[in-house]
Formats: C-alpha cells, structure tokens, sequence
C-alpha cells in the first residue's frame, strides 16, 4: 500500500510552534510502530508519502493509523487537518474521523492519474508540498494547503477553524454561499491587494454575456492565465474564488472540480520521461470541464525548452473547456514577461501578477481577522504586531496570510488567558499581552555624544560628525544635489560597526533627515532568492521595508563569493544599485564587511563605488582597550576584586599579534564573551551563599579565560596543507 499524507497548514503554522515538526514524529513514531514494513519514505514540512509492506488490511491499517495520529498530535483524529489517501492496487481510499475507509472516485478521475503519475516519481509543486488536491467521497475539494476562500470582510485565507471562515465562502457545490448571499466576484474585490486578480475578475464578468450570446466558450478557454504568486498570498484560496466566479457567470456548466497537474522538475533524472507522463495526464485531464493548474515554477528559465513547448502544445491542442492557469512564484517583471513570452509561442496567455502583501496590507488582514473574532486592537497592540512581523519576517521564512493569522491567534490565546485569570474580559486587546511576547531588544537612541565617549571610537566619532553635518547641511539649506547617504563599514568583527550605524540612524532622525530612522540589519545572502528571477523582488522589498530608515547588510561581501550557477549576488547588487539610486533622499544602506572583500563586492558593478561616498575603517582594538571594555562592562553591573583589572591587563596584553590581527578575531564581541563567561563563574561560586554580595574576582577571570581562549583563534586560523 502507497500511504499519501497532507496536514493543514493552519494548524501547522498555529500555536507556539511545536506542531511544525509534527510530519516528522508522526514518521518516527510509524517506523517504531511498523518497524521494518515502513519503506520508501519522502517528507516534507507539510506532507508525506511512504509505503506500507506489511500483511494488514486496508481497513486494519487505516485504524491503526488513525489511532497513531491522535496519539502524536494529542488529539482526535480529524479529516479537515490530516488528510489521508491509502492506496491499495491501484483502488484508493480516504481514511474518516472515525478510521473507517472511503473509497475515492473511479480510475478515470484526474487525481487518481496525478497519483499515479507521482508515485512514479514524479517532482512535487512547491506551492502544494508535493501534494495534489484531495478529493473526499463527495467529490468535494479539500486543499492539501488547509487554505479556505475569504468572505469580503476577513481576506484571502481565513485560518482553518477561525469565526468568520465559512462567511461567503464557496461551498462544495462551487457556488457562492446562498445564506451569506456573498458572489464570487464581491469576494473577490473584497480581497487585500490583489490588483490584477481583481481586474481579471471584472474582465470576465463583463465578457461572460457575450461569450455566452456568440457561444465562444472554445475561444474564451483557449487563453491560459500565469499566476506570479508566493506561498502565503492567497493562491489556492484565488484558484476557488476563479472557479466559482466563472459558474457564477455561466461560463462554466455546473460547479466543477480544481485539479493541480504536478509535472517533474526540469533538473529530474528522468525529466523527459516523466514529462512524457506528465502530457498524457494533461491531454486526459482537459476533456472534463474543470479549473487546471499547472505548477512550472521549476521551469523558470527553461520555458524555451522543447519538452516545455509539447506541454504548452498540448494545452492548445486539447484544450476547449478548461480554464488553465500555470503558476509561477511572485519574480521580477523581466522573468514574468519572458516567461509570458514562452508560452505565448504557443498558447495565449494573461499574467496576473499578486505583489506580496505591504506592511499596512498586513495590518489591513489582521484587522479582518480580529473582526472576524469579535477583538480589536489598542495602538500598544499593533505596536506589538508590527514587532512580531518583523521577528517572523527575520529569518526569510514569512508565509503573508498564514504568519499573520498564527500571530493574531496567538494574540487573542494571550489574551483570553489574561482574562480568565484577570476576570477583565474586554475585547479590546492592550499592554496586558506584551509581556508574552519576545520584542526585539529596542536600542537606546545613542547620541553623537555617546559614541564619542565610547572606547576606541573617538576617530570614528569624528568622521560620523563630519559625515553628519554635510548630510544636514545640504538638506535644509538646499545646497547643491541632495548628497547620497549610502556608507561603507570596513573592519573586523566586533568592532562596533553594527553600534555606530544604529547611532546615525537615531541622530539623522532626530535631525530631521529620516522619517523613521529604524535599523533593519540583514546578511548578504538574505537578499538572494532560491531560483532564477526571485532575488531582484526579494531585495526590492528588503529596501521598500527599510524605506525611511537604515538598511544594514552585514556580510555584505557573501554577495561576491557565492559562485552560484545564476550569480545571483550579483543580481541582488543591480537591484541595490537601483534602490539606492530611486531612492537614496529617504533610505540608508550601509554595506559591512572585511576590507579586501568589500572591495571585490563593490567590483561587481560599476556603478556601485560612485554610490557610496562614505567609508568608516574600524580598526581593531588595542590590547589596553580589550582590556578597558572589559572593566567598563564588569564595573555596569558587579563589584569586583581589586586584582581583577591587573589580570585582565595581563592576559589581554599577552596576546599576540598573529591573533589580534586575524580577520576572524572577535574584538569586543571576544571581550563580550569573557565577560559572560566570568560573571558565570562568579554567580556559581556565589550560590552557596545565596547570591548575596557578588564580587567578581581574578579567579573568576582565570577560570573563564580557560574556556575562552585566544589560542583557540589562533588555531581555526592555521592553515592546513603543505
């Protein structure tokens, strides 16, 4: 038997994050369970697929693993989340709530030959987890993705389980919800954002009499639509809304089904003869009316191939009464027209491009589901919020609907907590949350001043102050062109280049030059993309987020060393390059790094070296500044012995110069570390005594420098070879 396995994403995504590995422990806990009969296993974050080899029925082992889901989830098995397709020769079955089986529809149904096709090792979408819509025994469909469609007044894809997600939601039937009497098309141009999508919408109600008068449905169908749309945007829940509106409009039938052709990666082993699959499935899949997505986001930059160009002919060829959308992720403009270009060699084709969502979009879908819900919240609140999208959004992982929904639930759990324990049940959602949460450490707005008495840095305050004023100059007198801003940070690690531009970020904007004066930091690798053409959007909106405000790339010189396939640094500095220069009056981007490297980053274009006017060199400590750090830091916050500053003396100024002048020598954030260690060896020494009267000591010292040695630089940096 093949097992298929998809878990809604909503709940995924919800909580505190512990249900995300849940695909993971479900297989440990299988392969424990059926030791030896499990086999063939491949798993993603969402969805699974593996074979079962042993002797027990269908209806047995659909048990058995109803049973196994409730136990790793610590609840009932439920269908809506954890859908479950057993194949058993060739007949498939759904697995209920109360583990009986369900046969699926006969073998001439597209999801049986999907299947079929994918368990010959066809390449998953990305966009479905490798997974293909479900269809239960009603014929219903059920996204693998847990993605609803929206009712005007929540948004694109109301969480699984939310109030308000069965509001103008299509039914079963396809058909807008008669009792909310909300259509497809209000929902529609009820959506957040979602311009084209909107326009596509209107277009087809106002040609659909027409079409239907003159009877050119073959015609109208034969224009296929690319979807340029990220995970997270409302995809799935947009494919529902299009095949209700057009039998909303008559174009089609009757209610009809939505079908995902998954066709292989164009880099697969076996590409041509899988594709060759892939065609006879589609030329299958076109005879019935239905709404047919084809997922080619793997194909970006190979559309001009021949095996590309058979599967395009056979959607011309066959195709007369499907609606066809190929979809792509949201990439920049230039690959969605040559993409738009291939295809249109043999099929004509409407792009419909979804930007990803703003930052008062954001806040615009949270207001809906917090509608939905009956809560609202203060301005402390959304403070709150905006600090959470950006932790969420820090580590290049941010799924638009989804995280916002996760986070809002989070939100309204913190607060029905406080009010169950308060007996303050208000709606309105205050400064009562905040202490749940894990804000961003907020930096104080340091001044020229600060940086000034800050050790080592008096050169470096001095080139700030200079860089400062000229900025300030310009700007209120007028004089000349407005001066770029753009900087560049060189020096080691540790060198506090990170402190000094949150410094000129706080003083430009109290002087009036910023609007916002936040400090966004990245590494140089977040601004490239995972595929051809998603870098440029990628930094494009990195530089949007950061507009009116400090954008800081540390690392900056990773661009000029990937040695990708598609150089795709260099793709990210062309669209720096242009940021910088559109919008160089309200934006800051200060590029940090090693010197030599630096150097070859800015070598990549041009054009980059006369966008920069500014360069801070950030020596490397001396050993007696290592060593005033250090006490400045020990001094803040303990008492300490008065031998501690003669050992630490000692020890900083034993370290040689190979060391201190490594590249990969940590300067402060080494001192920074010392100091954690020897506060650490005092606070354990100090227990007995119950934490009274701690006293950093030399002994402290001595003991934390053994685990914290400058040897152990010396040693990562000695080479190996001969």
């Amino acid at each position: 038997m093949k097992i298929d396995i998809s878990v809604d994403s909503g709940w995924l995504l919800s909580g505190d994050g512990q249900k995300a590995s849940f695909i993971s422990k479900f297989l440990r806990e299988a392969n424990s369970k059926w030791q030896g009969q499990i086999g063939a296993v491949r798993s993603s974050a969402f969805d699974c697929r593996f074979d079962y080899n042993g002797s027990d029925m269908v209806a047995v082992f659909a048990r058995d693993l109803k049973d196994l889901f409730a136990s790793v989830a610590g609840a009932p098995f439920d269908p809506a989340i954890f859908h479950v397709t057993i194949d058993d020769r060739g007949k498939k079955y759904t697995v209920a709530s109360d583990g009986t089986v369900r046969v699926q529809s006969g073998s001439d149904d597209l999801l049986a030959q999907i299947n079929a096709l994918r368990n010959s090792g066809a390449a998953e979408s990305d966009t479905d987890h490798g997974s293909a819509p479900q269809a239960s025994p009603s014929g219903e469909e059920d996204e693998s993705s847990g993605e609803s469609a929206p009712a005007p007044d929540t948004n694109r894809e109301p969480e699984a389980g939310g109030k308000g997600t069965d509001c103008g939601e299509s039914s079963a039937a396809g058909q807008p919800d008669e009792e909310n009497k909300v259509s497809a098309f209000d929902a529609i141009q009820g959506l957040v954002g979602s311009g084209d999508f909107k326009k596509l919408a209107g277009d087809i109600k106002n040609i659909a009499p027409q079409i239907i008068k003159n009877r050119s449905h073959d015609i109208f169908f034969s224009e296929a639509y690319l979807f340029s749309i990220d995970m997270g945007n409302g995809y799935h829940s947009s494919l529902k809304l299009l095949g209700s509106l057009l039998s909303e409009v008559g174009l089609f039938d009757s209610a009809v089904k939505s079908d995902t052709i998954v066709i292989p990666s164009y880099n697969d082993n076996d590409m041509p003869g899988k594709m060759k699959s892939a065609v006879a499935t589609l030329e299958t899949a076109l005879q019935k009316q239905r709404l047919l997505t084809i997922d080619i986001s793997e194909w970006i930059g190979h559309t001009q191939s021949r095996e590309f160009k058979k599967l395009a002919m056979q959607v011309f060829r066959s195709n007369r009464k499907c609606a066809v959308v190929f979809r792509i992720p949201f990439v920049k403009q230039a690959v969605i027209d040559a993409t738009v270009k291939d295809i249109s060699d043999v099929v004509s084709v409407r792009p419909v491009v979804f930007e990803p969502f703003s930052g008062g979009e954001l806040r615009d879908i949270a207001q809906r589901y917090l509608n939905a819900n009956g809560f609202s919240f203060s301005e402390n609140a959304w403070q709150i919020f905006d600090s959470q999208i950006d932790v969420e959004k820090a580590d290049g992982f941010f799924y638009g609907i989804h995280t916002v929904h996760k986070l809002v639930g989070d939100i309204i759990r913190k607060k029905e907590l406080h009010a169950a324990t308060t007996g303050n049940d208000n709606k309105v959602i205050a400064d009562e949350i905040a202490s749940s949460f894990e804000v961003p450490e907020s930096t104080p707005a340091e001044s020229l001043d600060t940086l000034e008495h800050m050790i080592g840095m008096q050169e470096i305050a001095r080139k700030v102050v200079e860089i400062v004023n000229q900025i300030v100059y310009a700007r209120k007198t007028g004089f000349g062109s407005k001066p770029t801003m753009h900087m560049c940070f060189v020096g080691n690690p540790g060198t506090g280049k990170t402190t000094v531009a949150r410094i000129i970020g706080n003083v430009l904007k109290e002087r009036g030059v910023l609007r916002i004066g936040k400090f966004y930091e990245h590494h140089g690798h977040d601004l490239c993309g995972e595929y051809v053409g998603h870098t440029a959007p990628k930094t494009r909106a990195i530089c949007q987020e950061a507009y009116g405000s400090v954008l800081f790339i540390d690392e900056a010189y990773s661009l000029a060393t990937g040695g990708d396939r598609y150089n795709y640094g260099k793709e990210a500095i062309d669209t720096l390059i242009t940021e910088m220069e559109n919008h160089g009056d309200d934006l800051i981007v200060i590029f940090s790094g090693y010197p030599d490297d630096i150097q070859k980053m800015i070598a990549l274009n041009p054009g980059m070296k006369s966008r920069i006017p500014y360069t801070i060199e950030f020596p490397n400590y001396t050993r007696d500044q290592l060593t005033d750090i250090f006490m400045e830091m020990v001094r803040k916050s303990f008492a300490c012995s008065d031998d501690l500053e003669e050992s630490a003396r000692k020890f900083f100024r034993s370290i040689p110069d190979e060391v201190l002048n490594d590249k990969t020598f940590g300067n402060g954030r080494y001192v920074r570390n010392i100091f954690e260690r020897t506060w650490g060896k005092a606070i354990a020494r100090s227990s007995e005594n119950g934490f009274d009267g701690i006293v950093i000591s030399s002994q402290d010292f001595a003991e934390a420098t053994k685990e914290c040695h400058y040897d152990d630089y010396r040693k990562s940096a000695r080479k190996i070879g001969f």
